[in-house]
């Protein structure tokens, strides 16, 4: 109680008779601890008093504390009462005297606790609970049904009895129960020849079962007729799906650098046909430029022509057209050697209907051209010529 704190001395010769003040006093001190807004009704000065008081205090011990208290021990207020009080006292020492949860986890980290040991008993504890709850809802069920039923009792035991009915009820009831008695020695005798039918159908599977290992054995033992082949074949097998696996991977390869040959000679040929028509284009302006120049020769030598001098040979024209062609040659030869022989025939064939238009403008010097032949209709002769050539 020192420990504990309690406010007063107690030696060791107070409870050596009944000490009710101390015993009364120790009380409700304990009290106090166990729930701080406990209060004790009673005194020490009537029985009547007392026996609340001891009533009330064991009550709030075992409702608080779970401590069983002797409140005939506690009523006499003497060495056996000190017994009691001691529970309660080593209850609140135990609890002080225990380590708080802030030192715990300052000592040893976090507050660890294992339950896996108690699975078992949290288990119980919940089965427990669930047969509780029902059965307090079928206790309550038939303390509804309680007040029926008391008037059904009290009616049947209000009737008198009739012994012949009775009499008759508890002989059917024999002959009930006899029956079942015959049916269950019959059932008894009946297991018992089943049982034997069954160990002899055990023995029989037995048999089997021993037989059918040392077949299984005997099988396992003996080699196959055609294992030595089936192995032969199957190394057979895995050297041609390798072969095959391999071959299919040289054929993809092939297949893709063929589709690029096939995607690198279509560009080439876009590229020839575009340079193609770029010589196209440039010939036809060497012609309309060399046709322009021989008109104005033609205009010159117009007042030579009423001079006398018909026949003089016209201007140089001719050495310049040549000199044209020369360098169209040169081109082509350029050309043929950049893009191949589709290229070198395409200018051939260019170079061959230029001259020949040339020639035809050669012979024709004498005639007066307007803008409409030289830009309408011999434009229109050149580019069929050219579209010709080129197909």
């Amino acid at each position: 109680m020192r420990t504990l704190g309690f406010p007063k001395q107690i030696s060791l010769e107070s409870f050596r008779t009944p000490n009710w003040e101390l015993v009364e006093e120790c009380l409700r001190w304990l009290a106090a601890r166990v729930e701080p807004d406990a209060a004790l009704p009673g005194s020490r000065h009537t029985a009547e008093q007392r026996v609340a008081m001891v009533t009330h205090a064991v009550a709030l011990f075992h409702s608080r504390a779970n401590l069983k208290l002797n409140g005939k021990k506690l009523y006499g207020a003497d060495g056996w009462a000190v017994r009691e009080l001691l529970k309660v006292a080593t209850l609140l020492r135990s609890a002080l005297e225990s380590p708080s949860p802030d030192d715990q986890q300052g000592e040893g980290g976090a507050l660890s606790y294992d339950v896996t040991s108690r699975l078992g008993e949290i288990k119980q504890a919940r089965a427990l609970a669930t047969d509780i709850t029902a059965q307090g809802a079928f206790l309550y069920d038939l303390l509804a049904k309680e007040v029926e039923n008391k008037e059904l009792r009290e009616q049947a035991l209000s009737r008198p009895l009739d012994m012949s009915a009775m009499e008759a009820a508890l002989r059917r009831a024999l002959d009930a129960v006899a029956a079942k008695v015959s049916s269950a020695r019959d059932q008894i005798d009946n297991i018992a020849a089943s049982e034997a039918a069954l160990d002899a159908k055990l023995e029989r599977r037995r048999a089997e079962l021993m037989r059918a290992e040392k077949r299984l054995h005997t099988v396992q033992k003996i080699k196959p007729a055609y294992q030595g082949e089936l192995t032969a074949l199957e190394a057979e097998i895995s050297q041609l799906w390798e072969q095959y696996v391999l071959r299919y991977r040289c054929v993809e390869a092939l297949k893709h650098q063929l589709s690029m040959l096939e995607s690198a000679q279509a560009e080439a040929a876009e590229e020839q046909q575009a340079a193609i028509m770029q010589l196209i284009h440039k010939y036809e302006a060497e012609d309309v430029l060399g046709k322009l120049s021989d008109s104005d020769d033609t205009a010159s030598s117009d007042e030579a022509k009423d001079l006398g001098e018909a026949k003089q040979p016209r201007p140089a024209t001719r050495p310049k057209t040549r000199l044209r062609i020369k360098t169209a040659g040169v081109a082509a030869a350029e050309a043929r050697r950049a893009f191949g022989s589709m290229a070198a025939a395409a200018a051939a064939a260019a170079r061959d209907s230029l001259d020949e238009i040339r020639d035809e403008d050669d012979s024709h010097s004498d005639s007066d051209f307007s803008e409409r032949q030289l830009y309408g209709e011999r434009r229109r002769g050149i580019i069929r010529r050219w579209r010709l050539t080129v197909t």
